[in-house]
C-alpha cells in the first residue's frame, strides 16, 4: 500500500506550514517509501527549499501556484501529480496528533476483511477540533472538541485514488467558498461500497484554528454576509453542470449550505446590516424555486432542514425553525402566487399483475398493508374470475387502497409492459413503487415499517431486493389456509432463484422498469440492502444480502397449485414453467416424477 498526502497551505506562516510537515516527517511504524508528500503553495506565503530540507525522513514534492486558484482547485491539481495508490489531504496549520497516526492508516489499509479482496475506499478516523471560546474576554482561549470521522469534510480521510476518478466526484471551483470539501466529501458518500470502508476510533488529526483561515471567528460571519449572493451563484452555476447527477443527494449538500449560511447571516448581522436580510432571503427563496423541486419534495426539505440546522439551533436557540420554515414560504407565496407545494399522495405503494390468483390475493394485500404499504395498482390479466369483483368482498378500508386496471389487450410482454404503464401513470403519486408478484411477500427484518426502511436508501434510485424460496413442504394438494402458514420453510439447498430478486423505486429516478430491476436516469444506480450498488438492469446477484429485508418467494406452493400455475401460463408469453422446476426446488417430492402412471397423466394434463 502507498499513500499520497497533499499539504495545501496559502497565508499560513513558514511556522505553520512546517509544522504540520514536521508532524508527518516524525510517524513511526511506517516505511516513508510508501510515502509521498506534496506541498502546494497556493499563491501564498513562499517556503524556502532549505526549510523543506531540514526534514529528515520526507521530501515534498514543493509546487507554486502562479495566481490563487482557491482550495478545491489547488487539491485537484495535487490529486493529478499524486502516484500512490491512496491520497489523503491535510491543510497546513493542521496537525497529525500522534506519531503512529499514519500507521494506523495504514492498517486499516491492509485490511483483509474486505469482500473479494477489493481495496478498501476510505478509511475515516475521528479529528481534535480546536475553536476560540466564544467569550470576548476569553479570545485566547480555546475549545477542543472530538469529531466523528463520518463528518462531511477531508480532514483524516484516505481515499483510494482510482476509486475517485472512476467515480466522476466534481471537485467544486470558487476561491471564497467555504465548507466547499463538504461537497466533495458528501459525492464520495454518496458513490462508495459501504462494505470497502474503514473507521478508525481514535482521533489522528488536528484541526487548528487559525487566522489565515476562512473558518477564522473574527471574520467567519461577514464573510458569509459579503459573498452571500456569489455564493449562491456558484452553487446554481454547479447545479446547472450536473444537476442531472444524483440530483436529490446535490440537492441536499445545498440545503445544508443555504441554510448554514442564512443562519450565520441571521444571527449576527441582521442586527448591524438589516439590508442583508431581504437581500439573503430573496436570493434564497429564487435559488429554492428554481432548484429546489418545491412542487414535490416538501417533506422531504423539511427533514433536510432539520439535520441541516440540528447544529445551528444548538448554537443560537433563540431561532425558531418553524419561524424560518414559514416566512421562506410566505415569501415564495408572494414572489411566485403560481406555486404549488404538492405532496405525493403515498410513502410507498407496490405494483401488481395477476391472473387467477384471487385466492392468495387477500393474504397479498393483507401482508403489505401490515408492513406498511399506503396503495396498490393491481393489473388483472384476463382473470377467469375479474379481480374488481373479487376485491369489492374485501372490507373496505382494504378496497379503498387499491386501484384495478384491467389489462386485457393481447401484448408480448404483458407483464413489463403493465410494470411500465404503472410507472408512467402512477409513479408521481407514490415517492416509493415496488413491483412484486402475488406469490412475493415482502418483509422489512429491521422492525420498522418499509416506507421507513426505505428512508436509508432514498439517495438511490431503487432497491434491489433478493428473495427467498420457500419449499412446498411435502405438501401435494392444495389445502385452505395462508401461504405463511402452509409453507414455512425455505429451501435448504442452493438454486439459481435464490440469486434473483425484485425491485423498489422511486420513479422520478426511472426511466422505464423491466421486470426485475429498472432502467435508471442518467447516472442514476440502484441499491442492494448492503448499499452495494447494481449492475445496470441485471435482475440477480452473486451474492444475495437478506440480512435487513427480504421477499418470501412461495414459487412453486403443493403440487397440484404448481399443476394449476403451468397451466394459467406465465404473464410473459414467451416464458413459459418446466414441469420437472418443481422438483429441482423440492427434491424432497421426487418420488412424484418417478411415478410413471402419475407422470404420464400430470403430462397430458400439462399439454392441455
Amino acid at each position: 500500500m502507498t499513500l499520497s498526502i497533499i499539504v495545501t497551505s496559502y497565508k499560513e506562516s513558514v511556522n505553520d506550514v512546517m509544522e504540520t510537515l514536521m508532524s508527518i516527517d516524525r510517524q513511526k511504524g511506517v516505511n516513508f517509501d510508501d510515502i509521498e508528500v506534496i506541498l502546494v503553495n497556493d499563491a501564498g506565503t513562499p517556503i524556502s527549499e532549505k526549510s523543506l530540507k531540514s526534514l529528515s525522513n520526507i521530501t515534498p514534492v514543493y509546487v507554486i501556484n502562479e495566481e490563487n486558484l482557491g482550495p478545491m482547485p489547488t487539491r485537484k491539481k495535487a490529486f493529478d501529480m499524486a502516484k500512490n495508490e491512496y491520497v489523503t489531504f491535510i491543510d497546513a496549520q493542521d496537525v497529525y496528533v500522534y506519531d503512529f497516526a499514519l500507521n494506523l492508516i495504514f492498517n486499516q489499509l491492509r485490511s483483509t476483511t474486505a469482500p473479494d479482496h477489493q481495496p478498501i475506499q476510505l478509511v475515516l478516523a475521528s479529528r481534535i477540533r480546536e475553536e476560540l471560546n466564544e467569550a470576548k474576554e476569553a479570545k485566547t482561549k480555546f475549545n477542543y472538541i472530538i469529531d466523528s470521522g463520518w463528518l462531511c469534510n477531508l480532514h483524516a480521510k484516505v481515499f483510494h485514488k482510482e476509486f475517485l476518478k472512476s467515480s466522476c466526484v466534481y471537485w467544486l471551483e470558487g476561491k471564497e467558498l467555504a465548507a466547499e470539501d463538504e461537497h466533495f466529501v458528501r459525492q464520495v458518500y454518496d458513490y462508495c461500497n459501504y462494505q470497502l470502508v474503514r473507521e478508525i476510533k481514535e482521533p489522528i488529526y488536528l484541526y487548528a484554528y487559525g487566522a489565515s483561515s476562512l473558518t477564522h471567528a473574527g471574520v467567519k460571519h461577514e464573510f458569509y454576509a459579503r459573498i452571500y449572493k456569489d455564493y449562491l451563484r456558484i452553487m446554481s452555476n454547479y447545479l446547472d453542470i450536473v444537476r442531472l447527477r444524483t440530483p436529490w443527494n446535490l440537492e441536499k449538500v445545498v440545503t445544508h449550505f443555504c441554510v448554514k449560511s442564512y443562519l450565520h447571516i441571521l444571527s449576527d448581522y441582521f442586527d448591524r446590516f438589516p439590508e442583508h436580510k431581504q437581500n439573503a432571503m430573496m436570493a434564497f427563496v429564487d435559488f429554492y424555486h428554481k432548484y429546489g423541486k418545491w412542487e414535490t419534495k416538501d417533506i422531504r426539505f423539511r427533514h433536510e432542514l432539520m439535520s441541516a440546522l440540528a447544529v445551528e439551533v444548538r448554537r443560537y436557540p433563540a431561532i425558531s425553525y418553524d419561524r424560518f420554515i414559514d416566512d421562506i414560504k410566505r415569501q415564495i407565496a408572494e414572489k411566485y402566487p403560481d406555486t404549488k407545494t404538492t405532496i405525493p399522495k403515498y410513502k410507498l405503494a407496490l405494483c401488481l399483475i395477476t391472473k387467477d390468483e384471487n385466492y392468495i390475493l387477500g393474504e397479498w394485500l393483507d401482508h403489505h398493508i401490515n408492513q406498511g404499504v399506503e396503495h396498490f395498482y393491481i393489473y388483472d390479466n384476463l382473470s377467469s374470475e375479474p379481480v374488481r369483483e373479487f376485491i369489492k368482498s374485501l372490507p373496505y378500508d382494504v378496497q379503498s387502497k387499491v386501484t384495478i386496471i384491467e389489462w386485457t389487450t393481447a401484448k408480448i410482454a404483458p407483464q413489463q409492459e403493465a410494470y411500465n404503464d404503472c410507472l408512467q401513470r402512477f409513479g408521481k403519486d407514490t415517492k416509493w413503487l415496488g413491483f412484486v408478484d402475488t406469490d412475493e411477500h415482502l418483509h422489512c427484518l429491521t422492525g420498522v415499517s418499509l416506507p421507513e426502511f426505505l428512508d436509508e436508501y432514498e439517495y438511490g434510485a431503487g432497491l434491489f431486493v433478493s428473495q427467498m424460496i420457500m419449499s412446498a413442504n411435502g405438501q401435494e394438494k392444495m389445502t385452505p389456509g395462508l401461504l405463511v402458514d402452509r409453507f414455512p420453510n425455505r429451501i435448504t439447498h442452493d438454486h439459481d432463484l435464490n440469486y434473483v430478486g425484485k425491485i423498489i423505486v422511486q420513479p422520478r429516478k426511472v426511466d422505464c422498469m423491466h421486470i426485475h430491476n429498472c432502467l435508471p436516469e442518467p447516472d442514476e444506480f440502484v441499491l442492494q440492502e448492503n448499499h452495494c450498488r447494481m449492475p445496470m438492469s441485471q435482475h440477480w446477484v452473486g451474492t444475495p444480502s437478506i440480512d435487513k429485508i427480504v421477499i418470501k418467494h412461495y414459487f412453486t406452493k403443493s403440487y397440484e397449485e404448481w399443476l394449476n400455475k403451468i397451466q394459467r401460463g406465465r404473464v410473459q408469453a414467451e416464458h413459459y414453467q418446466n414441469y420437472t422446476k418443481f422438483f429441482d426446488i423440492n427434491p424432497d417430492m421426487i418420488h412424484l416424477l418417478e411415478d410413471k402412471e402419475h407422470l404420464s397423466q400430470t403430462l397430458n394434463t400439462e399439454l392441455k
